[in-house]
C-alpha cells in the first residue's frame, strides 16, 4: 500500500518536472540569442548576432575616437597658443582700459581713445599687435568718442557753469524781490501807491480840463454873439444918427 501512494507520488513529481523542464526549454528556445548571425539569414541579414552587432559599435566609436582625437590635437593646439599669448593679451587689454579711462597709452597722450578691436579670423580674438592708430569708435555716427578723464573734465566744469549760473539766478531773484519791495512794500506805501495817486490827480485833472473846456466854449460862444450884437446895434444907432440928422 505504501508502496504504490509512493509510486504514484514519484509519477505525478516526474510529470510535473517533465512540464517544467518542457516550459524551459520552450522559454529557452523563443528567447535565445543569436550570437553569431545565422549562415540562413541571407544577404539581407534580417537576424544579426550580438557579435557583429557589436562589431560594428565598436568600429563606430574607433571612428568617433579617431576623430575627437584629432580635434583634441587642434585644440590642444590652440589652447598652447593662446595660453602662450595669454600674458601679452593681459597687458595689452590693460593698457586699452588705461587709455579709455585716462586718454593716455604708456604715459602718452593719444588724440583718439577710444578705438574698434581688430579681430583676427585665424583665433577669433582680437588683434594684439596695434594697441594704438586704429579706426575711432564714433558717437551719433560722426563725433569720437574721448577718454572718461576728458568728459569728467566736461562734466566738472559745466557742473561749476550751471553753479553759477544758479547764483546769477538767485541774485537776480534777491534783485527782483527788491524791486517789488520798491513797487509795493508791506506797509502798503511803494510806486504802486504813488502811481495811483499820480493816476487819481491825472484823472482829476482830465476831469476838471473837460469841465473848464466846456464852460470856455461856453464862453465863448456868448462872447462872440455879444459882439456881433454889439456890432449890429453900433450899426443901428449909426443908421440912426443919420436919419437925425437928415431931418434936422
Amino acid at each position: 500500500m505504501n508502496t504504490t501512494k509512493t509510486a504514484k507520488w514519484l509519477i505525478v513529481l516526474n510529470t510535473g518536472m517533465a512540464i517544467a523542464f518542457l516550459m524551459w526549454a520552450v522559454a529557452v528556445y523563443t528567447q535565445r540569442i543569436d550570437w553569431f548571425t545565422p549562415a540562413e539569414a541571407g544577404a539581407n541579414k534580417e537576424v544579426v548576432g550580438q557579435i557583429e552587432k557589436m562589431q560594428e559599435q565598436y568600429k563606430g566609436l574607433g571612428e568617433a575616437n579617431n576623430k575627437a582625437y584629432s580635434l583634441w590635437v587642434i585644440n590642444q593646439s590652440q589652447v598652447s597658443d593662446q595660453e602662450a599669448t595669454r600674458p601679452l593679451r593681459r597687458d595689452f587689454y590693460r593698457d586699452q582700459i588705461e587709455m579709455v579711462r585716462t586718454g593716455k597709452y604708456k604715459g602718452q597722450p593719444v588724440a583718439l581713445p577710444f578705438q574698434k578691436f581688430v579681430e583676427d579670423p585665424s583665433t577669433g580674438l582680437m588683434k594684439i599687435d596695434q594697441p594704438t592708430g586704429r579706426p575711432a569708435i564714433a558717437y551719433k555716427g560722426n563725433e569720437p568718442l574721448q577718454s572718461l578723464a576728458t568728459y569728467a573734465a566736461l562734466i566738472a566744469s559745466t557742473t561749476e557753469q550751471i553753479k553759477k549760473v544758479k547764483e546769477d539766478i538767485s541774485k537776480l531773484i534777491a534783485d527782483l524781490k527788491i524791486e517789488n519791495d520798491k513797487i509795493y512794500d508791506a506797509d502798503g506805501n511803494g510806486l504802486r501807491k504813488l502811481n495811483k495817486e499820480q493816476e487819481d490827480i491825472l484823472n482829476a485833472a482830465r476831469l476838471e480840463r473837460e469841465y473848464l473846456g466846456t464852460s470856455y466854449a461856453n464862453s465863448l460862444a456868448d462872447t462872440t454873439l455879444f459882439s456881433k450884437r454889439l456890432e449890429a446895434m453900433k450899426a443901428r444907432l449909426m443908421e440912426l444918427s443919420q436919419l437925425s440928422r437928415k431931418s434936422d
